[in-house]
């Protein structure tokens, strides 16, 4: 059997300092880091983005679903509360338009 290096266990167990800059100590007498009003409306802004970002996705869910809805009862054009649907054949895409009133 061969023999490990005395250092070899040591060195495994010793942790590594992290890469990169660390950070910034304070320097007195300067502007403070946070700003309680931009960190309010950064906080509400990437609430938004998250709750568009989960509209997005479930927008795109039901559009697949409504274009395999479509051809499997072979519907090329559907209608519904003001909402035109139109399957596109060559590119199996489906447009969404919404309607006007006098258009219904």
């Amino acid at each position: 059997m061969p023999r490990k290096k005395a250092g070899a266990d040591e060195a495994a167990d010793t942790p590594t300092p992290p890469r990169g800059r660390g950070r910034q100590t304070k320097i007195p007498g300067s502007t403070p880091a946070d700003i309680a009003e931009l960190d309010d409306i950064a906080d509400e802004l990437a609430e938004a983005h998250d709750a568009q970002m989960e509209a997005r996705n479930k927008t795109i869910g039901l559009r697949a679903r409504m274009l395999e809805a479509m051809r499997k009862h072979d519907r090329t054009l559907y209608e519904r509360g003001g909402v035109r649907f139109e399957r596109v054949e060559g590119d199996e895409k489906l447009k969404l338009k919404m309607l006007k009133e006098d258009e219904d």
